[in-house]
């Protein structure tokens, strides 16, 4: 029984310390969807995200965009005026992927025509905490 009392204070600080983690990366995201910005007259490059709980968002780039913004875009697109209340969950550490062949995006440099993504379909997929990936975003 002491050994329980003394484990409860760890796993309330524990779960505080996530709650923290998770509030300083949405107030990040925040700020990242307000200086994102619209989509402007050169943005013909466009791309579809498929979201982990299977909702789906599509935004348009300019072909030289780099693979950078489209993370950027990735993780604050729940955060965006035009996804409010669509309750869009995006994981705190994510990899974006090609759907067919499945291929991770990890080349940050790299321009969206460069990579071809322009009209492909994205899946974003949740990394574990304790899983390594060099585009490993969170």
């Amino acid at each position: 029984r002491r050994l329980q009392e003394e484990r409860e204070p760890l796993a309330r600080e524990e779960v505080e310390r996530e709650e923290a983690a998770k509030r300083a990366v949405d107030d990040e995201r925040r700020v990242q969807a307000h200086a994102l910005g619209t989509e402007g007259p050169d943005a013909t490059a466009k791309i579809a995200l498929r979201l982990p709980a299977g909702q789906r968002a599509q935004r348009k780039f300019p072909p030289d965009a780099k693979l950078a913004d489209v993370y950027t875009w990735a993780g604050c697109v729940g955060h965006l005026p035009e996804n409010e209340g669509r309750g869009l969950e995006i994981p705190r550490r994510f990899v974006l992927k090609t759907s067919f062949p499945t291929r991770d995006l990890v080349a940050m440099d790299s321009t969206i025509q460069e990579l071809e993504l322009s009209g492909t379909n994205l899946v974003l997929a949740e990394l574990e905490d304790d899983e390594e990936h060099p585009a490993a975003m969170g």
